[in-house]
């Protein structure tokens, strides 16, 4: 979305939500997530003092000129910049001088405030640190705290790494296109939330040498909120370049910069309150996707920090301040488990916790009682994401979590509440997108011939989860027998959620875990067997506890066919502990609405494109009409188990020896965008032989499970097909449907390893 300099000046800018929006909340008895718009709040820039010390900022750099190579720009733009941060500091010491307070607003002094100072530099290396295995970036300026720097003898890095090397603070890139400019761009807000990975944005600059644009780029989870274009060659252009540089150096702690107030970095609030007993500190990043734009989501490992009477009174909830994160956000690495500076020591327990008191109401209640067996005494998992939201109704991911939450298969959930600034604003990406009243002066920027219109903003909230059980991909099954029964029971939870009217839509690689410890919980049960270990974290989100309903009002329990599941498992062996676990449903749908007009539009199609069955993902790429059924979700469940032996962590007597071309062309071809390569490479997997000992033990043993498998979601599919046809004469399909589908799938599935039990045992891992 594209937006006049002004707009763009208050995006920026600290603001506050106005009284008349917090008192709509009260009166309306909101539910769901929140998403205050720009127009609901109260900028500082706007404040007539603020207006007027802007309006007396002067640049008299030259004008650049159109060139041919962006090394010509660099100069000229670090001195531009250069001059405008200058300015900016002299405007800002008048101003804070002559009002210290403004409304709700303080100004400190300039060497207090979020950044103290600010350099632009010419950058001739690479980042001494990439982005995962990519290789390491090099952008073409960048904005740093240093003064002095010299790039050859001590690069920058985009995360802390030490004290020594300068951290890029804003990335400035150079192009004479602009598509080009914003997909490297992307790339640099990538790996500046790989170093701040909670930041609501994340801020880069762009400059076009063949027309002297500049342009302010705000990269976050809702999309792309940009400048419109700034002619550096003009008064007025140089200007605008200038009003939206303001706000950032009006930015004063956290909040400003675009920091939520759940974590400090090394903790967390597990209750979305200031009760400092529900307070965690962080353990391990256990996974995290580097996105521009989506979920984004990322996963912690943290453990519940007892509470002490001394640790209680000298816990302060203050901001997070600049001189306790070396001016500038949370510095870590992405691989680390734990940051901490010696700042950061000397805060004795103090860290930021800022919820607004009516967030609370926002909440849902916590599921069933219950514990999950683990290694490290009142653990958890803190999963944070910014899921697409549409309505004002509360997300399908707690309300199905508040009925499903702690059935064999699926994860026992502990609260969900949407992450808060320090003022009590929610973070949401609507604060950078089009309002909903029209009153900007937005319009959608198609920066290139791909560029596919969206009529409506991706309002994103950043949602916090927090789950009491750890998991692992399954990649790391122990082997054949073990990774068939966590899929078994993740999928006796999906059916489990589909007879409670939900249909998750997403079985994953990703969204499918082998837990690190099996749950005490025997199959049919609603919730966990009470064990030692997580007591007190129990006790304290006592308040938070969701309500399990196990009542079927929408028809999607079928008795019968119910029984048969049950007969089946039992002839199989009743499972005494559950293995692995369903999870992650944003994308989940509830089938009291489902057979409607807009469940078959290509927009509401979900899933993630490697695990989508055939015509699904034919559906999604024609942007076609379409209903999705149990069966794409059991088509899914296939293609993670097919993922999962491929990409088997666990080689033993096969740890000498590389991967063989074929397995490498396979491993290539399932993560393909065309669904004919995945295909063809499915075919091939099936048909491997247990004389064929150039793969591994695995993936011959699996080979027959998978290749009886996709027969009878052959046969499926095309009993579906004709189904559908039939309907379509007969007033369409319905619930009793997609029942047989689900039963029949689950079904098949037990049969499957029923009949290859042996041959599952026999392999074992070896």
């Amino acid at each position: 979305w594209q937006f006049s300099p002004q707009r763009i000046s208050q995006m920026l800018s600290p603001k506050r939500l106005m009284s008349t929006y917090i008192a709509g909340l009260i009166t309306d008895g909101h539910k769901g997530p929140l998403h205050p718009t720009l127009d609901d709040h109260s900028c500082l820039v706007d404040d007539a003092a603020v207006a007027s010390a802007l309006g007396e900022i002067d640049i008299h750099s030259p004008a650049p000129k159109p060139v041919d190579r962006e090394s010509q720009s660099y100069e000229m733009l670090c001195v531009f910049l250069n001059d405008c941060v200058q300015a900016i500091n002299s405007a800002y010491d008048r101003l804070a001088n002559a009002h210290p307070s403004i409304g709700k607003f303080v100004l400190k002094p300039r060497q207090k405030r979020w950044y103290p100072q600010l350099y632009f530099h010419r950058n001739e290396e690479a980042t001494v640190d990439g982005i995962d295995s990519a290789a390491p970036l090099k952008p073409d300026v960048v904005g740093l705290h240093e003064k002095d720097f010299n790039p050859k003898a001590l690069p920058c890095c985009w995360g802390f790494l030490d004290a020594t090397n300068p951290q890029v603070r804003i990335p400035v890139e150079v192009k004479k296109a602009w598509p080009e400019l914003i997909w490297q761009a992307g790339t640099y807000a990538r790996a500046l939330r790989s170093a701040t990975l909670e930041r609501a944005f994340r801020l880069v600059f762009g400059y076009n040498q063949a027309t002297c644009d500049f342009r302010v780029l705000i990269f976050h989870n809702g999309g792309l909120a940009v400048s419109l274009p700034c002619d550096l060659r003009s008064p007025s252009g140089r200007k605008d370049v200038v009003r939206m540089l303001w706000p950032v150096f009006l930015w004063q702690d956290a909040e400003d910069a675009g920091f939520p107030s759940f974590t400090d970095g090394d903790h967390l609030a597990l209750d979305g309150s200031d009760n400092t007993d529900c307070i965690a500190r962080r353990v391990a990043i256990l996974s995290h996707s580097l996105t521009c734009r989506g979920r984004g989501t990322l996963v912690i490992k943290a453990q519940l920090c007892l509470p002490t009477k001394t640790a209680t009174q000298s816990v302060s909830f203050i901001g997070l301040q600049p001189e306790t994160c070396l001016n500038g956000g949370p510095r870590r690495t992405r691989a680390s488990t734990q940051s901490k500076t010696q700042a950061s020591k000397d805060r004795k327990g103090k860290f930021s916790l800022y919820l607004a008191v009516w967030l609370r109401k926002c909440a849902v209640d916590e599921p069933p009682k219950g514990s999950a067996p683990s290694s490290v005494p009142d653990s958890c998992v803190v999963r944070v994401s910014s899921p697409k939201t549409s309505g004002p109704g509360p997300l399908n991911e707690t309300a199905m979590a508040s009925a499903c939450s702690g059935l064999f298969g699926l994860p026992i959930t502990q609260t969900w509440f949407q992450a808060c600034f320090k003022s009590g604003r929610p973070v949401s990406s609507a604060l950078f997108e089009p309002t909903e009243n029209g009153n900007d002066t937005s319009v959608h920027w198609s920066f290139s011939k791909d560029s596919k219109v969206n009529p409506d903003p991706d309002r994103r909230p950043m949602i916090i989860c927090i789950m009491k059980e750890e998991g692992m991909s399954l990649e790391r099954c122990a082997g054949a027998e073990d990774l068939c029964e966590s899929i078994l029971h993740a999928l006796l939870g999906w059916l489990a959620s589909y007879e409670r009217g939900w249909l998750q839509r997403d079985p994953s690689i990703g969204n499918i875990l082998r837990l690190c410890h099996d749950r005490v919980q025997s199959w049919g049960a609603d919730t966990t067997l009470e064990e030692e270990g997580s007591e007190h974290l129990d006790k304290q989100l006592e308040s938070f506890h969701l309500k399990s309903s196990t009542s079927v009002t929408l028809g999607t329990w079928d008795p019968k066919r119910a029984s048969e599941v049950e007969s089946a498992v039992i002839a199989l062996g009743r499972p005494r502990g559950c293995k692995a676990i369903l999870t992650d449903f944003d994308l989940s749908a509830c089938m009291q609405d489902y057979f409607t007009a807009a469940h078959a539009d290509a927009r509401s199609l979900s899933g993630t494109v490697e695990f989508m069955s055939v015509r699904l993902r034919a559906a999604l790429d024609a942007s076609q009409p379409y209903l999705q059924s149990p069966l794409d979700d059991l088509w899914a469940f296939f293609y993670t188990t097919v993922w999962a032996t491929l990409f088997h962590a666990q080689r033993p007597s096969m740890d000498l020896l590389p991967l063989s071309s074929q397995e490498l062309a396979w491993r290539l071809h399932v993560r393909s965008r065309s669904a004919d390569e995945r295909e063809g490479a499915i075919r091939a997997i099936i048909k491997v032989q247990d004389f064929q000992r150039q793969f591994p033990p695995i993936l011959r043993t699996m080979a027959p499970v998978l290749k009886d498998w996709h027969s009878a979601l052959d046969q499926m599919d095309d009993v579906w097909t004709a189904r559908q046809y039939q309907a379509s004469t007969t007033g369409g399909v319905g619930l009793p449907d997609f029942n047989h589908l689900a039963y029949s799938g689950v079904l098949e599935f037990i049969g499957i390893i029923t009949k290859h039990r042996d041959r599952l045992a026999g392999q074992g891992g070896d």
